[in-house]
């Protein structure tokens, strides 16, 4: 059984990670002020990190061929989806570190036991690559819960899917709202307001691929023609406050802010104004409807 799915990389149950570390962090700017501390201003939340250890077996695995495909991910410097067995979605990340130690070979120095340790930092930037089911679940005659978060076809798995994947973009869109609110105190000082649209145009960035998700998850529900359009809408809407941020200068800073601004409350009113049909969806996961 699969414990977890990083890009097209199977982690088996019996080898999930003996330690999963989660670190999380918020920027704050630091101002300067005369005679008297500085004073500190949050400006945005950092990058989300997580830390794997996963111990290796030649009795369950094949070590240097799971080692291999590491260090290929690792050299591709490509964004990879992080998908838990459950079928929860935990987001894009990029494989930063990679450390291995080898416990035990045989004879010959082939590897039997390693130990691995992973160091995954969130990718905040703009991602459409399709989650791609490994060729052991397109082989196999049932799909498992993890198969669902590539290919989404287990309807009950699905609406959890879809709740998750709503529940993280809402997430996302309330830390955007309040970023954009507070950064907008400085649209009397474009010099200030410039320098804050990286922060801005990576929070936002970051709203993008659990919409783009929610919409194929959507599209295997019977019921999720709603959501389908729902997801598209608002995804539509954040990619237009990311392109208002990407063509932004001195002089039309203030203009294009308030544009991606307006983008971003649009997609959060979208998915407020869903509550309702998102609880239905709920009420049929709790009873197990079909």
């Amino acid at each position: 059984m699969i414990w977890a799915l990083l890009g097209e990389i199977e982690f088996e149950l019996l080898n999930h990670p003996s330690s999963l570390a989660e670190r999380g962090t918020s920027d704050y700017a630091e101002h300067a002020r005369m005679q008297g501390k500085p004073l500190l201003q949050w400006v945005g939340e950092g990058l989300q990190e997580l830390s794997l250890e996963i111990a290796l077996h030649a009795a369950l695995v094949n070590p240097e061929a799971q080692i291999a495909n590491l260090k290929k991910a690792k050299s591709a410097h490509q964004p990879l989806p992080l998908v838990l067995g459950s079928g929860d979605y935990r987001g894009v990340f990029v494989l930063t570190a990679l450390d291995v130690t080898t416990s035990k070979t045989d004879e010959a120095g082939r590897l039997i036991v390693a130990r691995v340790s992973l160091t995954l930092r969130e990718y905040s930037g703009a991602y459409s690559k399709p989650l791609a089911a490994p060729q052991a679940l397109r082989s196999a005659g049932l799909f498992n819960a993890l198969a669902l978060s590539a290919l989404a076809v287990l309807p009950q798995n699905a609406r959890q899917q879809a709740l998750s994947l709503s529940k993280k973009a809402g997430n996302l869109l309330g830390s955007a709202g309040q970023l954009y609110s507070t950064v907008q105190t400085l649209s009397s000082n474009p010099v200030q307001l410039l320098a804050q649209t990286p922060r801005l145009l990576s929070q936002s960035a970051q709203i993008l691929p659990p919409l783009q998700a929610l919409q194929g998850v959507a599209q295997q529900l019977a019921e999720g023609a709603e959501l389908v359009q729902l997801a598209s809408d608002a995804y539509n809407d954040v990619d237009h406050a990311v392109q208002a941020l990407q063509a932004v200068n001195l002089n039309n800073v203030a203009k294009q802010v308030q544009s991606a601004s307006d983008s971003i409350d649009s997609a959060a009113t979208r998915l407020n104004t869903a509550a309702p049909r998102l609880s239905q969806l709920a009420a049929k996961v709790l009873t197990r409807s079909p």
